[in-house]
């Protein structure tokens, strides 16, 4: 069979590195190597490096019936931008006029967002009597509104109503919609105004990670010892992209009062970048117990997150996340979270006693926690129950072997339906 992806703003094989391939890319290997083809659509920018992947040509074959299909738009720099409003407005012109030309799919699993792409999906799928899944993976357009001033939301939400508006007609016209939580798929039904259907599913964010090992470990504590991390530390690791949507304030707040105080125990090591890092930069400056590295690459983060001792999911107040990669990426290291997400975050550290969760801004409620966490028999406990719950529900070849089979049985029914072929263009790829 074969497989459309739609997906921008995850790393791609073969030009993102080292670094570690995300939901679609897991769900493209496995779909690979059961035999079918897959194509996946993607944009031209790399959404983390905020420049050009720079390939020849709008396509690459990065394995026989696996090939990546560039969509053009412009560079944006910042990820709440008008800029990128355009690019998602842009690919998604580009999709719709090179949709046609393509080889038709048995089935499409478009991500949600974009928007444009998600609706311009839909639209081809059903035009064309295809089976259409959208992925919700983030509340769009409801996080513009709450980026803005209280007073100021209701003129956002205006301004923004053409995009409420594309997002109720793309969810509704799905054949079904998948999520990565049940708080995600719940939205996405709210909007799309029915009620959960026997295809609807959720399949949450899912991590893949060797075992740690005492190379791995060594590893990690001699790159900790190159930013300034003494070995007798307790190592409260944040790693991800700086956007908005995270408060380190707190963090840095309890550096400076643990600093001031003699408490010396605890560094905390921020390792990522984005738009917000430099005013984190400036604000930690001086305090012998924070310090950044930059972007990782896989071995190095992995060396980090073996050497750490606590995982650190710093958001701030109303931040519109679930249950974000983020905290299955620490819970598949064994580390503790202390979280400051309320909902099924927050539910799921409780339940599973795998991490502890602050108010969020509050930097006397995290210290209190981090506090708590001093002594390795506190935390060895949060440690073990962290893997457990890791094993049992976020290994990425479990859930993502799971997520292949629903499209093969989607695709298996709409064949059997009698979905008529569709004549296409075939366009050769290029090779990487």
């Amino acid at each position: 069979m074969h497989f459309w992806l739609i997906t921008v703003g995850e790393p791609l094989p073969q030009l993102s590195g080292e670094s570690r391939l995300w939901r679609t890319g897991m769900v493209a290997g496995e779909l690979v190597r059961r035999g079918h083809r897959v194509t996946w659509w993607t944009s031209s920018v790399d959404h983390f490096r905020k420049e050009f992947f720079g390939v020849t040509g709008k396509l690459l074959q990065i394995a026989p019936g696996f090939v990546l299909r560039f969509l053009c738009g412009r560079l944006y720099r910042k990820n709440l931008s008008l800029d990128r409003l355009l690019n998602h407005w842009q690919i998604g012109r580009e999709f719709r006029r090179e949709c046609g030309n393509a080889d038709a799919p048995d089935a499409i699993l478009c991500s949600f967002p974009t928007i444009e792409l998600s609706l311009e999906a839909v639209r081809f799928a059903k035009r064309n009597r295809i089976p259409v899944l959208l992925d919700v993976r983030d509340l769009w357009p409801d996080i513009f509104p709450q980026a803005a001033p209280a007073a100021l939301r209701p003129l956002v939400r205006l301004a923004f109503s053409r995009y409420f508006s594309a997002t109720r007609r793309a969810l509704r016209d799905a054949d079904a919609l998948i999520a990565v939580s049940d708080g995600y798929l719940d939205w996405g039904l709210a909007r799309a105004g029915r009620a959960r259907r026997s295809l609807d599913r959720v399949f949450p964010l899912a991590y893949s990670l060797p075992e740690v090992t005492a190379e791995s470990r060594a590893a990690g504590l001699e790159m900790l010892h190159r930013y300034g991390v003494d070995e007798r530390s307790i190592v409260c690791l944040f790693a991800g992209t700086m956007g908005r949507t995270y408060d380190f304030a707190p963090v840095l707040e309890c550096a400076r009062r643990f600093s001031r105080d003699g408490l010396r125990r605890f560094h905390f090591l921020f390792c990522g970048d984005g738009e917000r890092a430099p005013h984190w930069r400036g604000a930690a400056e001086g305090l012998p117990n924070v310090s950044f590295t930059g972007w990782l690459d896989q071995s190095h983060l992995r060396a980090a997150l073996s050497a750490a001792h606590i995982g650190l999911a710093a958001y701030a107040p109303a931040a519109p996340q679930g249950l974000p990669n983020k905290v299955i990426e620490y819970l598949a290291a064994g580390l503790p979270v202390l979280s400051s997400l309320t909902g099924e975050t927050a539910r799921l550290l409780a339940d599973a006693q795998c991490g502890l969760t602050y108010d969020a801004g509050d930097a006397s409620s995290l210290a209190n926690a981090l506090l708590s966490l001093q002594s390795p028999d506190a935390r060895q406990p949060l440690a073990m129950n962290a893997r457990r719950t890791f094993e049992a529900r976020f290994r990425a070849e479990t859930v993502y072997a799971r997520l292949a089979d629903h499209l093969e049985s989607v695709a298996a029914a709409a064949r059997r339906d009698g979905v008529p072929a569709i004549p296409s263009t075939a366009i050769q790829p290029t090779t990487g």
